[in-house]
């Protein structure tokens, strides 16, 4: 029968935290046997062990299962699955967790029936690089193959001694036997020079102790600890090495914060209210305003508002009790007792513990999102803020910066990504030809109408109602939030502010100022052109483009000049009415009788490509008048923008092609910069634009082919549009056969 344990008892030898205590790099390898049903597991067992690189085997991962789902806090993954011809299609893969302070990149990968490995490669500071491999040879799979293609791995090392390598993982050859395949492994280990670590059983059944779980190593002498370990999550045991290293500092993540604990409303907006801001609204200069008014508001915020910083903590799972750490216990000292007699009672005692602790872990989590859902059924904001602390998000998270071009300080990785962001749309607009302006005078031409108007208290009042919350703030540390809690009071001085900026046709210095976030997407962190610029913009300046915004859509829409078939960055229109639309052209040309062809393009930097000089050429021709003009010729020349990785930031850089990224202006410039698009498409065919993806379908009754070759005259209308993602640009003809 099954009993549960006194939580006296000691299993230390049974757990993983026996590892954290020792000084050095640790690597560590365990075969999983399915990773996703045990991750809430692995999470624990990394956080108690600190382990620095843990690599898995038999994961049964496959391309549906994406990145996110397998995160876990403070580390990064690399991760290989079965694909290949002569594999099965369940089972295997190899999955490597490493910790997010170390510069890890990912050498090479084999995939077959016989071997899989996932190579990577540990750049340590002062130090020679560590080459560390997974191994996973399957039960089925050929003796002979596996150690020919590992051969020829190891045969495709560096020929120089520069480097450490350690090779972990389940190969599925008893190493203390006496014959058999071991014969072969050992000669091939001595013909690389390379020594097996690991000698007592990693695998404990009742009718056997094998030795199948291995760690090899070219200079052992530089390891101080390796053996065995049992965590009970599968029936391989986790075997580790820690090497004679001391391990980088990892600097404390802290981020400075206002501090919002003793702040009173109330006295917050007194001191605002009667806060001498003449030498804001007696200043005749823009710029000049702009920097008092920071200055006396940025005191304002320091006194009730004060500076501090804060230490970011692991999140642990909010689910976790003591009842599950006593189950834990419990199944790690069924499984010590197995270990030391295995027999069949102690074998079905140890599989009911983890069982056990299966079922309680699933009624757990049940039990936190139901409570979640009652506690919070009427605030949706707290409800998923308590169930993304362990909830997989697609969203892709700030992240460790590789070392590209060889940067190793966080300045220089600022420098570089700055220099990549702020010149990339003024490097891909110079491949495309410069076009004849006087095209433009072809697209649609307006009478100069259109100017902007002052604005009242009320309108800026409205416009700060509609900044939210949640967006961080950027140089001038201004958040939306503090302006929200005194705009009675300081909506005067910033409505004499944006008024000055329309009377002077000049949008203020300071404004154009972009802090960026790079954000990796995917690939080599090595490679800058994998990661994306998320720019924030200062909250202020945001309340202008608002105000101004509302003009402009105003007299956009009053005009009918935005196109019925623009659905992005529109009021009331999404991605699902250009989808509605879509399909209802087909629909309509297949009941009529009948074809449909479609062209579907992805433009390439969109918003970095948008020439300044043709974008105000369009707005003149739009009706706006030549203050208008000015002022946002204004906006857009004179930007710059600065980096920040890991607190350090790059000095400023100038950008001088594109719309604002971030900005509430950005996406309406771009609308009008891309106009002339469905103005220059031919009979019969049908322009539907949707962000930077654009179709055009066209329907036909000559299901022969369809014939594209005029519609292709926009791309010399708008230079920025002119390049697709993927590949160059084409010119006319282009006939798609059916």
């Amino acid at each position: 029968m099954f009993f549960p344990v006194d939580s006296t008892v000691s299993d230390l030898d049974y757990s993983t935290k026996c590892i954290k205590n020792l000084r050095g790099i640790a690597f560590a390898h365990l075969n999983i046997c399915h990773v996703l049903r045990k991750l809430d597991c692995i999470s624990n067992m990394l956080h108690d062990s600190d382990l620095d690189i843990l690599c898995l085997s038999e994961t049964f991962l496959n391309d549906e299962i994406s990145d996110c789902e397998l995160k876990i806090d403070g580390y990064h993954l690399l991760r290989q699955d079965r694909v290949g011809a002569g594999c099965k299609k369940n089972g295997g893969g190899i999955l490597i967790y490493y910790r997010d302070c170390y510069d890890v990149t990912c050498i090479n990968s084999h995939v077959s029936s016989n071997c899989e490995l996932l190579q990577a490669c540990l750049k340590l500071p002062k130090s020679r690089p560590i080459y560390f491999d997974c191994l996973y040879r399957p039960p089925d799979g050929i003796v002979d193959k596996f150690v020919e293609e590992y051969d020829t791995h190891l045969s495709s090392l560096p020929d120089n001694c520069n480097y450490d390598y350690i090779a972990l993982g389940d190969c599925n050859i008893d190493y203390n036997a006496q014959n058999g395949p071991k014969k072969k492994l050992v000669k091939l280990l001595k013909c690389h020079s390379l020594d097996q670590m690991i000698k007592q059983p990693t695998r404990v059944t009742t009718k056997s102790k094998t030795c199948i779980d291995h760690i090899y190593c070219n200079n052992p002498d530089l390891y101080a600890h390796c053996g065995v370990v049992d965590p009970g999550l599968s029936d391989h045991c986790l075997v580790y090495i820690v090497r004679k290293r001391k391990r980088p500092s990892q600097a404390k993540k802290t981020i400075r914060i206002r501090n919002y604990c003793h702040f009173s409303e109330s006295s917050f907006r007194h001191d605002v209210k009667h806060t001498d801001w003449t030498a804001v609204t007696t200043c005749d200069d823009i710029d000049t305003a702009i920097y008092h008014f920071n200055t006396i508001f940025t005191k304002l915020l320091d006194r009730h508002l004060p500076w501090k910083k804060i230490r970011v903590r692991v999140n642990s799972a909010p689910w976790v009790t003591n009842e599950f750490h006593s189950t834990l216990d419990a199944r790690r000292y069924h499984t010590r007792i197995f270990n030391r007699c295995p027999c069949e009672p102690h074998l079905q005692n140890k599989k009911q513990a983890q069982r056990l602790v299966q079922r309680l872990k699933n009624q757990l989590k049940r039990s936190y999102v139901q409570d979640c859902l009652t506690r919070y059924k009427n605030d949706p904001k707290k409800l998923w803020r308590e169930i993304r602390q362990f909830w997989p998000s697609s969203k892709n998270s700030v992240c460790k910066i590789g070392s590209i071009n060889g940067a190793s300080t966080n300045e220089a990785k600022a420098t570089i990504l700055n220099d990549h962001f702020a010149s990339v749309g003024e490097r891909l607009s110079q491949k495309i030809p410069v076009i004849d302006s006087t095209i433009i005078k072809e697209t649609i031409s307006l009478p100069p109408v259109f100017e902007l108007k002052n604005v009242t208290i009320a309108n800026t009042i409205s416009a700060i109602n509609r900044l939210s919350n949640t967006k961080s703030c950027s140089h001038d540390g201004i958040t939306a939030f503090m302006l929200k809690n005194c705009q009675d009071e300081i909506s005067p001085t910033l409505t004499y502010m944006y008024n000055l900026s329309i009377k002077q046709r000049t949008f203020p210095k300071s404004w154009k100022i972009s802090k960026v976030t790079p954000l990796h997407k995917g690939g080599s962190k090595d490679d800058s052109n994998n990661y994306r610029p998320i720019s924030i913009i200062p909250t202020v300046g945001k309340v202008m483009e608002r105000l101004v915004h509302l003009q402009c859509t105003e007299y956009l829409s009053s005009h009918n000049i935005l196109s019925e078939a623009q659905s992005g960055f529109r009021g009331g229109r999404s991605t699902g009415t250009c989808l509605i639309d879509f399909l209802d052209n087909v629909y309509r040309g297949i009941d009529g009788g009948g074809v449909c062809g479609a062209v579907f393009l992805d433009l390439a930097k969109a918003f970095d490509t948008v020439s300044h000089d043709l974008l105000i050429m369009k707005l003149t021709k739009l009706g706006f008048r030549y203050s208008a003009a000015k002022w946002f010729e204004s906006y857009l020349t004179d930007r710059f923008q600065s980096t920040v990785v890991e607190g350090r930031s790059s000095s400023l850089k100038s950008v001088k092609c594109g719309v604002p990224q971030g900005s509430i202006l950005g996406p309406l410039l771009f609308i009008c910069s891309s106009l002339d698009m469905a103005s220059s498409t031919i009979v019969n065919c049908r322009l539907l634009e949707r962000y930077d993806l654009n179709q055009l379908v066209q329907l036909s009754r000559k299901p022969k082919f369809f014939n594209f070759n005029n519609n292709i005259s926009w791309q010399t209308v708008s230079k920025a549009l002119a390049r697709s993602r993927k590949s160059t640009p084409q010119a006319p003809p282009l006939s798609i056969p059916w």
